[in-house]
């Protein structure tokens, strides 16, 4: 199931290319069309995947997830019971966990987790290379920044030293479609 959500994932990615490269050369109404049925497709193989074999906790499956690809979670502090932090927690350590794979070689995500009345703070870090130059914003976190925004939270990225990324989270947390 992994590998295929995997896989999906590489064509939901693969596809959006693809019909912005249509768009911007103005192609063809039909191929503009051939590359949203093939986005739409690979959509609603996400879905359906993504339905049948998630377990209703994210923070779970986020952690079930990075261990499937070989990156062990180490979560200190408590997880918040609010189900709007937990989501974001949970999209910012499968994010973290995408980005430590692929760009430093990390084994293990740590995140710290401090929680008061009104907000939630989660601190993530990883045991891989550190960047040599400021990180830019990719579409994974900028998505992450944008909801982490639209719940009312803030989120900050530091490149040097060492990699972190920092998430503020109010309580209640709600959560607004993006």
């Amino acid at each position: 199931t992994l590998a295929m959500k995997l896989r999906v994932h590489d064509d939901i990615g693969h596809t959006i290319m693809s019909a912005r490269r249509a768009l911007q050369n103005e192609e063809s109404i039909e191929n503009i069309r051939a590359s949203a049925a093939q986005w739409e497709n690979s959509i609603n193989l996400l879905c359906h995947a993504t339905r049948s074999s998630e377990p209703h906790d994210p923070v779970t499956y986020a952690v079930e997830r990075a261990d499937a690809l070989g990156v062990r979670v180490i979560i200190s502090g408590m997880l918040p019971t609010d189900s709007g932090a937990r989501s974001l927690l949970a999209l910012s350590v499968r994010e973290c966990t995408s980005n430590c794979l692929k760009h430093a070689a990390a084994s293990e995500l740590y995140v710290s987790v401090s929680i008061n009345s009104f907000s939630c703070s989660v601190t993530v870090t990883n045991n891989g290379t550190p960047p040599t130059h400021e990180i830019i914003e990719g579409g994974g976190l900028s998505g992450l920044r944008r909801r982490v925004e639209n719940a009312g939270g803030a989120m900050s990225v530091i490149s040097l030293p060492r990699f972190v990324l920092a998430v503020s989270l109010p309580l209640p947390c709600v959560l607004y479609p993006s």
